[in-house]
């Protein structure tokens, strides 16, 4: 009896992985066959979106998406470390990594990215106990941080022209500046600046001050000359049920989430529905 019930459960359970399992074409599960390793660059910038452990391994939402997917598909990602994402995507181009997560389509011939997983919106942080600002016309001739590789400088120069960026090489320098008062603002998304704060232990002299109607889709970015990489990817993303992606985002994000202490309550119940809302 218990090796009948014993039997009975593998079968639900694989029954279950073919149900959830994307249905590939003929050339996509050759692909699979012929390109199963796939190398992936992770950003150890951007938790809890995408980031590296302490033995070199990819974890992260993204990583989350990358392991659902692969069960999916057959695909295996492996970690290659690179210095920053500027590197990465300059790999990423000249073919010697295969895949970078996290990212905002553009018009880049070199890369081939996916349908969005998620969307981010973006935030203004200021110094605690200074007056702060809540719109993109407030910050006008002010010094306003932002992350060189991130989307929020081209979208913040589309809204306003009157705007003066700092551009630094990641979140750490960028929230150092604003707590010394070398910036005026940072704008970044809640979640990575949530957890930059409290890896840094700013989280008393940098807050969250309001919120910007400016949204980044992030999708996989992929090596241009491997479209059918894409397909697969966008199939397995389509087979990832609403539970799942729910319970991957309260993993990840919902801490991250939470905004530092000073926010107002509008701000507060603003940050989190533009993020969350679904991306596939």
């Amino acid at each position: 009896m218990r090796l009948f019930m014993l039997f009975a459960l593998v079968l639900a359970s694989a029954a279950d992985v073919a149900a959830q399992a994307p249905e590939l074409t003929a050339a996509q599960r050759q692909w699979v066959a012929a390109h199963r390793v796939v190398r992936v660059a992770p950003d150890a910038d951007l938790a809890p979106i995408d980031a590296v452990d302490a033995g070199g391994h990819q974890v992260g939402l993204s990583a989350d998406y990358l392991k659902l997917i692969s069960t999916r598909s057959g695909l295996e990602f492996r970690t290659q470390r690179l210095p920053s994402r500027a590197d990465a995507l300059s790999a990423l181009r000249a073919h010697r990594i295969d895949l970078v997560a996290a990212t905002v389509a553009e018009d880049d011939q070199g890369i081939a990215f996916s349908a969005p997983y998620l969307r981010l919106s973006a935030a203004i942080y200021a110094r605690s106990g200074e007056p702060g600002f809540t719109s993109l016309e407030q910050l006008a001739g002010h010094s306003v941080g932002v992350v060189e590789t991130s989307p929020w400088p081209r979208l913040v120069s589309i809204q306003s022209g009157t705007t003066k960026l700092s551009r630094f090489a990641d979140i750490g320098a960028a929230l150092r500046a604003l707590r010394d008062k070398s910036i005026d603002a940072y704008i970044g998304d809640p979640f990575t600046t949530a957890d930059a704060l409290g890896r840094l232990k700013f989280d008393k002299d940098v807050t969250l001050s309001g919120e910007l109607a400016l949204v980044a889709p992030l999708s996989f970015a992929v090596r241009g000359d491997w479209p059918m990489l894409r397909e697969i990817i966008d199939a397995a993303l389509k087979s990832i049920s609403v539970d799942d992606e729910k319970t991957l985002r309260e993993r990840w994000l919902k801490n991250a989430s939470i905004p530092a202490a000073g926010a107002s309550a509008t701000a507060t119940a603003n940050v989190l529905p533009p993020s969350h809302a679904p991306a596939i």
